[in-house]
């Protein structure tokens, strides 16, 4: 049974190959994300963490008024954080490159393209996920849920409405703006496109505060990155990210039934 969890998480692994492989071989965009210094881009790793502070604070003082706390403190912490990039922005003289013209018709192109190189990869992504927890548990580490997926699952009537809005959307559009927006765009430019898609990666991965979701986060970040890169745009981006988190979403709610 061991050897045919490998044999498909493997195959699974190998399904999403060609899709990364099309989009790194692109040439990618150079004006992406923001045109500042090092020392900007700690102030807004800074701002990020007050932001989580602050959110985590919030949900706790809304805990017993609001069922859904711990989503309120997470809904807070995003738009905290996706309200300092833009004032950073405002107020600095970078100069951000986040959304490129086009109207209504390129967005909606761009969403698509996101969704699809999404479902192209999503398989990969869950083997990297299996095949890491699987290594994980050969080191005495047991798999262990997320808060907020714990109480998503967990979540009824309004509150879950609210939880899945902010998996979602919010989720997914403030992400985007600081990690590959901000962020990536900002070490891109001082340290090259490898190192900071990397650091960045791992960055996004490290704050979802979960060992076993961290390797599947860093891959998910990865075809971001590219998908920024290939277009230009964080529309393509968000696009997957919120697929990806409606996908996870709907598994939560359903894995009683699908036995997962």
């Amino acid at each position: 049974m061991l050897y045919l969890q490998i044999f498909f998480s493997l195959f699974f692994l190998a399904s999403g190959v060609p899709f990364f492989l099309r989009l790194s071989g692109h040439k990618g965009c150079r004006q992406v994300g923001f045109d500042m210094s090092l020392a900007d881009f700690f102030l807004i790793s800074a701002m990020v963490a007050v932001s989580i502070l602050l959110g985590s604070l919030f949900g706790s003082a809304m805990k017993g008024i609001f069922s859904a706390d711990i989503f309120l403190g997470t809904a807070a912490m995003h738009v905290l954080a996706m309200v300092s990039v833009l004032v950073f922005a405002r107020v600095s003289d970078s100069k951000p490159v986040f959304f490129w013209g086009g109207g209504v018709g390129r967005k909606l192109k761009l969403w698509l393209k996101g969704a699809g190189y999404l479902a192209g990869t999503l398989f990969c992504i869950l083997a990297v996920a299996n095949i890491w927890a699987m290594i994980l548990l050969e080191f005495g580490i047991e798999p262990s849920e997320q808060d907020v997926v714990e109480y998503f699952g967990s979540s009824e009537g309004i509150a879950r409405v609210f939880a899945f809005i902010s998996i979602a959307f919010i989720a997914p559009v403030a992400e985007e703006l600081v990690f590959r927006g901000a962020m990536y765009g900002a070490l891109k430019n001082k340290i090259g496109a490898v190192a900071a898609a990397l650091i960045v990666s791992a960055l996004f991965g490290a704050i979802h505060f979960n060992m076993v979701a961290f390797l599947p986060i860093f891959v998910l970040s990865l075809l971001l990155i590219l998908l920024y890169e290939r277009y230009g745009d964080l529309t393509a981006p968000i696009a997957a990210h919120s697929a990806f988190n409606t996908i996870m979403a709907v598994l939560i709610l359903f894995r009683d039934y699908l036995n997962v």
